[in-house]
């Protein structure tokens, strides 16, 4: 797997050779470097490629370079942050759902369906829902 730290760090110190298109994976380029390298020109070049590791983004790099390995610890943190905001997205809405059926009967109708149907329901919707249930107050609002 290719750590964007590491590839700059060889665009800068050995970008010259191509040392750090070959780190990336891309030989072709690689190969082109290093038979140009007496010219200095790949030298310039790597800088520019060492500026443009350093402006994409983990997840873009990833994307980009690892595609097919196990992604970074990064790329999977984002994973995470962005299941996670989706998840609680979802979660207000059907807190929303809940709070608009009318009486204790379609509540508990709504989680038997939900339970034949498979859904995965989050827990503070099956607290609400039990609090509706139980004629208790809800004390988690926004």
């Amino acid at each position: 797997m290719k750590h964007k730290p590491y590839a700059i760090l060889l665009a800068v110190l050995m970008g010259g050779l191509g040392i750090h298109r070959f780190y990336v994976g891309q030989k072709k380029k690689g190969w082109w470097y290093l038979a140009f390298s007496w010219t200095l020109v790949p030298t310039i070049i790597s800088w520019f490629d060492a500026i443009l590791f350093n402006s994409m983004d983990y997840a873009e790099f990833n994307r980009r370079y690892n595609l097919g390995h196990e992604l970074s610890k990064k790329f999977s943190d984002d994973e995470v942050l962005l299941a996670a905001s989706f998840e609680n997205e979802r979660e207000q809405k059907l807190l929303q759902e809940v709070e608009q059926l009318a009486t204790k009967e379609k509540v508990q109708e709504y989680l038997e369906n939900a339970k034949q149907r498979g859904d995965y329901l989050p827990r503070l919707v099956y607290a609400r829902a039990n609090a509706i249930l139980q004629d208790q107050p809800w004390i988690m609002n926004n």
